[in-house]
């Protein structure tokens, strides 16, 4: 019963964010920052080649990937045809007692939400999420060098992307560049105080969950060190309001 709401839900979504993406000047903007994106790359006015793909968190593709020089897009959680729902990871320190029981329920997979979340959802609707080719390190002999990471929360059920993404860069050992972009705005300072310490705590407990950290260097300056973090800003739009799209990893190689 529950699923057959969802399911019809979705499917209205899907109309509206097809609606959306269909408009000139959403299309137009998102195109802008896009380019934004790439001009603050390493390799905007170079002539070395450079694959880019994109892993999106938007439903709507609204790029002309060939314009941005952009090899392939994943829209992780589907796209307007079918747009996929779902609620956060259920890590085993949110699941509680098991059903009434004296003992901790340390199970997520047994818990009655778990085939609402967004993995199982992805997994149930498509049966495929993998990213072979955008995350590969190896993929047509180029490494990863950089990951331009623009709009993505940076909160507890945020991690696991973060994560992923992090161990196949080699992100310790490795060479790959992080860049956090923003709209600047009306509140500059408080949206980069905020990202700051999203970045602080990401990093952090990323250095918390590799061995090949092993009570090392600092992640975090480590990589300040070396050269490998920054956060820039992204010109705004025409002076209008900034465009919050909610992308990108966008992942280039040299």
């Amino acid at each position: 019963m529950l699923k057959d709401e969802l399911y019809a839900f979705e499917h209205v979504f899907g109309g509206y964010l097809a609606e959306t993406q269909s408009d000139p000047e959403y299309r137009k903007r998102a195109t802008y920052y896009g380019k934004a994106m790439l001009k603050e790359g390493q390799f905007a006015d170079s002539a070395t080649p450079c694959a880019r793909s994109i892993l999106s968190f938007n439903y709507t593709q609204p790029f002309d990937l060939d314009d941005l020089h952009v090899t392939q897009m994943r829209n992780i959680h589907g796209d307007c045809g079918a747009p996929i729902l779902g609620i956060n990871p259920i890590g085993r320190e949110h699941v509680g007692a098991a059903y009434g029981g004296d003992e901790p329920y340390t199970d997520p997979i047994r818990d009655e939400r778990y085939p609402f979340t967004k993995s199982f959802r992805v997994l149930e609707q498509r049966g495929n999420m993998s990213y072979k080719g955008i995350l590969d390190p190896a993929e047509d002999g180029r490494p990863l060098d950089r990951i331009s990471i623009f709009g993505h929360g940076m909160g507890d059920a945020d991690y696991t992307y973060f994560k992923t993404i992090f161990d196949a860069a080699n992100l310790y050992d490795g060479s790959v560049n992080i860049e956090f972009l923003y709209t600047r705005g009306d509140y500059e300072d408080s949206v980069r105080a905020s990202l700051n310490e999203g970045i602080r705590n990401i990093i952090t407990r990323y250095e918390q969950d590799v061995p090949e950290a092993d009570g090392r260097t600092d992640l975090l300056t480590k990589m300040e060190i070396e050269g490998r973090l920054t956060i820039r800003p992204l010109p705004e739009y025409g002076g209008l309001a900034p465009f919050r799209v909610r992308i990108v990893f966008m992942v280039s190689r040299r």
